[in-house]
């Protein structure tokens, strides 16, 4: 709440000195709280600007004030009561008899081109900030120079036509982007919502009135007529086409997995122009047939907001929405290590064999922390993608054809006893993932599976994600890039963790973070690993389940969130993933357990944009051939090796993962097939891959005879 008061306060007491010092000068009437918000306005966008330089271009302003202390606001407020004193004077002067007529654009500027940025984008940034202020001021002083007609805001007799108009034009893209479709999205995936429904729908419709109500009134009594005209039918054109995209256009869109999607340029040309030639038509109709047009626009803009009104109506009262509390996999223990036995799975998500070669490649050294490891260079997944391929780590159990993910997660674990056994071996399991890949029936046995979840959520949190979600199925082809996001991050971007039971509220814990290595490291960092003082238990068995190389790139090569301004690629990431693992093995051999440990480095799958032509652009990006080979790194317990990593081409696979962590436990191995090292080199072996996901990828059978690395040696069908 600080940064909030603080920052308004930056704002207005600067404008409110300038709009005395103006008064001071020429103590003429010309409407007070006008010339107040278009002072404030223009020094939230030096602000704006200031924090663009510093380094927080991307951010909103409020947060970029997150820490805002005395001598901070302070600092900042000199100079804008400095810029106060003196920016009036320069405008009054400048324009003399035309001031008045300035500050009524320069207002009704600033609102044009901020409506049409929040038409445009999720979250209102300091960069969209700067922009609108430089851009309604430039504009404002041209005008007032060069348009010699009288400038009417807003009067008695046109404020009531205004009304019926701003209502329906923005009410329909409010419906449509922060109402229809956020709930589209949620009551059609609710039991992969872990948030409250009652949560996300207050804080969503709370939102979106909110911002309707500043749209429409601002839209009212701010702009001139041009520009309301223009505006309102900016937003029911917007409407109205998104509308004809989402319903007819679209198709059957892709999976979001947070890389870059491509479709066919025919595709993209095509759907351009529509949009082109509808948004045309509209905006130069407006202009010839004004009234007229206006009613068409009325009533196509009513008839989509009564068939989304009855169709989110008809999803709310079909739909489970008992969400308020569910179980997740907490971070509870997560560095807790046993003095004697442990077994440790790391599982890096997408992270490619062709991606570690690249970068030994580049750094031939980087991999000496992993010296007592045999690297197997011939490695298979099992499947595609996460959501078969945890459930299978974790179970062993194979998928079936015609399965859903949901169906196949739960088969696996009912017809599994893989982590049943490792605790009969009297093994503390800790599993770090995602609680979406993990049946509830191993709570009783998984020691960091916790039942309470109450997530709540903010009104920006929602207002963002869910309008990125939105504006990605309205966009025409050529723009729905910049709305790209990984299906994941819809959840964590709305929630507050409040976990409760198994004393976690008084641990202090949240559900582990699948989405970014960072916190992470910042707890291996700052917490450390440490020895449990669970004296009945045998050994500790771990999964942790990482970002890694997975796309949208947000980690550097150091493992820490990239700086303003900086970039990263799957190269460095991956390497920052890495170096993360370097520090947990480094905390290993501290505290003397290295040797007592197991320790396996895989990943669910490697690079999956094998047969899907919407990602070509990214496999072109990352510089991948079409194969796909998991990381695969094992190092046994006591193992050293005088010679450094030990690499290996036998061909191997996930299914050598079970045995081999069954082994390490003193488990039935033999159970779930041969270990990693009962595997030769030499051997001639057949490994299938199963490549598909519903509903967007078809399904196929993988066989590989060989080296996976060669494409040739793959045999591809359809399965039936």
């Amino acid at each position: 709440m600080q940064m909030y008061i603080a920052t308004i306060l930056l704002c207005f007491i600067p404008g409110m000195i300038a709009t005395l010092v103006r008064f001071v000068i020429n103590k003429k009437k010309i409407g007070i709280l006008r010339e107040l918000l278009f002072y404030a306005a223009s020094f939230m966008g030096v602000l704006a600007g200031i924090k663009c330089v510093v380094g927080f271009r991307t951010v909103t302003i409020f947060e970029s004030f997150v820490d805002i202390d005395f001598t901070t606001f302070r600092n900042y407020l000199v100079l804008l009561l400095v810029m106060a004193c003196i920016i009036p004077v320069v405008l009054y002067f400048i324009t003399r008899d035309r001031y008045e007529k300035l500050i009524k654009l320069g207002v009704s500027f600033y609102f044009l081109f901020l409506s049409f940025g929040i038409l445009l984008t999720d979250m209102i940034t300091n960069q969209v900030i700067f922009l609108v202020v430089i851009a309604g001021a430039c504009a404002a002083l041209l005008s007032v120079f060069l348009v010699k007609e009288e400038v009417i805001c807003c009067d008695k007799e046109n404020w009531k036509k205004r009304i019926l108009y701003s209502v329906i034009s923005i009410l329909c893209w409010i419906v449509m982007v922060y109402v229809y479709l956020p709930n589209e999205l949620f009551l059609s995936n609710a039991g992969e919502f872990t948030v409250s429904f009652g949560s996300f729908e207050s804080n969503l419709l709370v939102g979106a009135l909110l911002l309707a109500v500043c749209l429409i009134v601002g839209s009212i009594l701010l702009l001139t007529e041009k520009q309301w005209k223009l505006c309102c039918t900016v937003y029911a054109g917007v409407s109205v086409v998104g509308y004809i995209q989402t319903m007819f256009l679209n198709g059957r869109l892709m999976s979001m997995d947070g890389a870059s999607q491509t479709w066919k340029a025919s595709t993209v040309v095509v759907n351009t122009l529509i949009w082109g030639v509808l948004l045309g038509a509209i905006l130069l109709l407006s202009v010839k047939l004004g009234k007229k047009m206006a009613k068409v626009l009325q009533i196509a803009s009513v008839y989509i907001i009564l068939i989304q009104m009855v169709s989110f109506l008809f999803l709310l009262l079909t739909s489970d929405t008992t969400t308020d509390k569910m179980y997740v996999l907490t971070t509870e223990e997560r560095l807790e290590m046993n003095a004697e036995n442990n077994v440790v799975v790391f599982v890096l998500d997408f992270f490619d064999e062709q991606i570690m070669e690249q970068i030994v490649e580049q750094d031939a050294e980087f991999l000496s922390p992993l010296a007592d490891f045999v690297w197997y260079q011939n490695a298979t997944s099992k499947y595609a993608f996460t959501d078969m391929s945890l459930p299978y780590l974790l179970t062993g159990v194979e998928w079936q054809n015609g399965m859903l993910e949901e169906d196949y997660r739960d088969y696996a674990y009912q017809n599994s006893t893989f982590l049943q056994e490792i605790a009969e071996q009297g093994y503390d399991i800790g599993i770090y993932t995602d609680a979406s890949y993990v049946d509830s029936s191993v709570r009783d046995i998984v020691s960091n599976f916790s039942e309470g979840l109450a997530r709540k959520s903010g009104i920006s949190q929602v207002l963002s994600t869910m309008g990125k979600c939105s504006r990605y199925k309205l966009a025409p082809f050529v723009m729905k890039n910049w709305y790209s996001y990984a299906t994941s991050e819809i959840v964590t971007g709305i929630i507050h963790d409040d976990v409760e039971g198994n004393g976690a509220n008084e641990l202090n814990v949240t559900a582990h973070d699948i989405l970014s290595d960072v916190p992470f490291r910042h707890k291996l960092e700052t917490e450390g690993m440490l020895i449990s003082e669970n004296a009945s238990a045998n050994g500790t068995f771990k999964l942790y389940h990482l970002y890694g190389a997975h796309a949208p790139y947000i980690m550097n090569e150091n493992g820490s969130w990239l700086a303003e301004g900086e970039t990263s690629n799957v190269i460095l990431q991956s390497r920052g993933c890495m170096k993360i693992l370097f520090k947990y093995i480094e905390q290993l051999k501290q505290l003397g357990i290295y040797d007592n440990t197991t320790i396996i480095i895989t990943a669910d799958h490697g690079q999956n944009f094998l047969f899907d032509e919407s990602h070509a652009k990214s496999q072109e990006e990352l510089g991948l051939e079409p194969t796909s080979s998991p990381i695969m790194f094992v190092k046994e317990k006591n193992a050293h090796h005088e010679n450094g990593l030990v690499i290996s081409k036998a061909p191997v696979s996930h299914e050598e993962v079970l045995s081999t962590v069954m082994e390490a436990v003193g488990g039935d191995a033999q159970k779930y097939g041969r270990t990693f090292k009962e595997i030769s080199e030499d051997e001639e072996r057949e490994r299938v891959f199963i490549y598909g996901r519903y509903p967007d990828l078809e399904f196929l059978k993988c066989t590989i005879q060989g080296d996976v690395m060669n494409a040739s040696n793959w045999k591809v069908e359809p399965i039936e």
